[in-house]
């Protein structure tokens, strides 16, 4: 449906308790009531025997969901009564405030039956089969069943339209068959659709799975077979792990069948690739079809490289610094986590040249690659067999320390700035303010960087914010370069102005110039000066006075600082942003 962020859990705050009931007026046990903040955090509570709950949140803005479990035939509700999420009503609750008899009253929902067997009729017991939502009614909903004795499985408390069929799609986990779909197909694309309506029970029969295909050869080595080896066989979007054998042979059962892959990894060699090489080619096993014993030949094994780093620099526990070493291509990455000490070992790699990705932001440094003396990835080069031991100093990170507020000096809570360095082949670094509006940006490389503030709204109804770029500006175009020395920490604070209806523009400039801060009027024109609503915006013209000539289209501007005269040549890189995006 949407991205949770994280749990929180709070001992002091507002305080909502209530009940949960079927239609009947029946208690519900073991529903999860769920309040979700504006950012999707949330906090969760369980209902009892007797349909009660009880949850502790900081104050806010809430929209509460009662989640039956997988055997209950209650279809799930957002409060009071709604299906989706930003439907859902918003509880706006002050700290210490206490909200009592807030109550769910679930709607009996639709059943899916069936019964799983194999080629040969024989029922598949313990077989998970999952339905998820296929259209915007139903998307919300997700349960589970377990096959019994005799293959049956029966979904509960799927959500519809009472008069308008919701669509299903199923998917079948079981051992010893590939992950499916009815149909029966391995494509979740191919397979069919269930309708049912809210209340109907639809049964589906029996319905024999797919077997997939078996693989299997061996993994050898310089000193031939390897035994323990772990191999993974993939195929059609799905991955089958095996152990080699005392022989150093291999079985791989329920593989999708279709092109294969398989690539493995022993303690002191390499990890290889299918039929022996240090990275994924074209190459692929073929002639693998529905029902077939595939014998691969041999995949082969190198003696492995390693990389083992002692990084200093930074001081204290360095357990949390990380690393991706990634080959030439980048098209393999190996990562490791370094020891409280500073030790990074990279193994399993074949010779060849490899650079290193260094997380220790946390830790005081830098989230960048590790760098040569002229600025550059520095390439460490293995031979076949090495293993290669060098001590490195990390260098020190900065930090922006930063507030963020709407103009109206509330906290922008969960608002994201984003540092864009000036090197191409650097990485955005980012950080997300908490509920008081601060946050630390962590790992600057002491190079230049354009910030950038933004926040989304998840529904259209949520509160909305402007994007904009350090030192205020609305126009990415003004934006100022920012330079943190390393172990500096710069502090700043940034004002995103509201933007209720989510159409990029400030609702106070709209109000101010006459515009409708009720919708979305960004791509109206007017004054029919030829630009829109929102490029007058961020040119910082009027959009109710157009210019009397059509020469430099900027009106009484008059070239001041920032105004249309000075941007003339920006217009048609402006970009727009919706719903506090870029």
């Amino acid at each position: 449906m949407f991205a949770l962020t994280f749990f929180f859990t709070s001992a002091f705050g507002a305080e909502l308790e209530g009940v949960v009931h079927d239609a009947s007026g029946a208690p519900l046990a073991g529903v999860r009531v769920v309040a979700y903040d504006e950012r999707l955090n949330y906090a969760v509570a369980t209902t009892t025997s007797s349909g009660r709950y009880s949850l502790t949140v900081p104050a806010g803005r809430y929209r509460l969901r009662a989640v039956p479990p997988d055997e209950s035939p209650s279809a799930q509700r957002f409060w009071p009564d709604a299906w989706s999420f930003c439907d859902g009503e918003i509880l706006t609750l002050t700290e210490d405030e206490r909200r009592e008899e807030i109550t769910f009253s679930l709607v009996e929902g639709g059943v899916i039956r069936g019964a799983l067997v194999d080629d040969d009729g024989a029922p598949v017991v313990g077989a998970t089969v999952r339905c998820v939502g296929d259209d915007a009614r139903s998307a919300y909903t997700s349960r589970e069943a377990v096959s019994d004795e005799a293959g049956a499985f029966t979904l509960r408390g799927l959500d519809a339209d009472p008069t308008i069929a919701a669509d299903y799609a199923l998917r079948v986990e079981a051992e010893g068959f590939p992950n499916q779909y009815p149909g029966p197909t391995y494509d979740e694309a191919e397979s069919p659709r269930v309708s049912l309506s809210l209340g109907e029970t639809v049964d589906l029969g029996a319905l024999t799975l797919l077997s997939g295909l078996t693989l299997s050869g061996v993994v050898e080595g310089p000193d031939g077979p390897i035994p323990d080896a772990t191999v993974w066989a993939y195929a059609e979007g799905q991955v089958v792990s095996t152990i080699t054998d005392a022989e150093g042979r291999y079985v791989a059962a329920a593989v999708p069948p279709g092109p294969a892959l398989t690539w493995a990894s022993a303690s002191g060699y390499a990890r290889s690739y299918w039929p022996g090489q240090d990275r994924p080619a074209d190459a692929r096993i073929e002639g693998a079809e529905e029902g077939a014993t595939l014998d691969a030949g041999a995949l082969w094994l190198p003696r492995e490289s390693a990389l083992v780093l002692s990084l200093s620099g930074l001081g204290g526990d360095l357990s949390g610094i990380t690393g991706l070493l990634y080959n030439d291509t980048r098209t393999v990455g190996v990562g490791a986590q370094a020891d409280s000490d500073g030790t990074l070992r990279l193994e399993g790699l074949w010779g060849g040249d490899y650079t290193l990705y260094v997380y220790a932001e946390d830790e005081g440094g830098q989230a960048d690659w590790l760098r040569d003396g002229s600025g550059d990835p520095q390439v460490f080069t293995l031979s076949d067999g090495e293993e290669l031991a060098e001590d490195l100093t990390l260098p020190r990170g900065g930090a922006i320390e930063a507030t963020l507020t709407d103009d109206g000096g509330a906290p922008a809570y969960g608002a994201e700035l984003w540092a864009y360095p000036e090197d191409p082949d650097g990485l955005p670094l980012v950080a997300e303010a908490d509920a008081e509006g601060q946050l630390t940006l962590r790992g600057l490389d002491g190079g230049r960087v354009r910030l950038e503030a933004r926040r989304s709204a998840f529904c259209p109804n949520d509160p909305g914010l402007v994007t904009v770029w350090w030192p205020g500006e609305v126009n990415d175009a003004r934006a100022s370069w920012v330079t943190v020395a390393p172990g500096e920490v710069m502090t700043l604070s940034l004002t995103l102005p509201r933007d209720d209806d989510h159409d990029g523009m400030s609702d106070a400039w709209e109000d101010t110039n006459g515009l409708d801060v009720g919708r979305d009027d960004g791509d109206e024109d007017a004054d029919n000066d030829g630009f829109t609503n929102l490029d007058e915006y961020l040119l910082g013209t009027d959009p109710r006075s157009a210019p009397p000539t059509d020469t430099g289209r900027c009106g009484g501007c008059g070239g001041e600082p920032g105004g249309a005269a000075a941007l003339v040549g920006v217009g048609l890189t402006l970009r727009r942003r919706r719903r506090g995006g870029t």
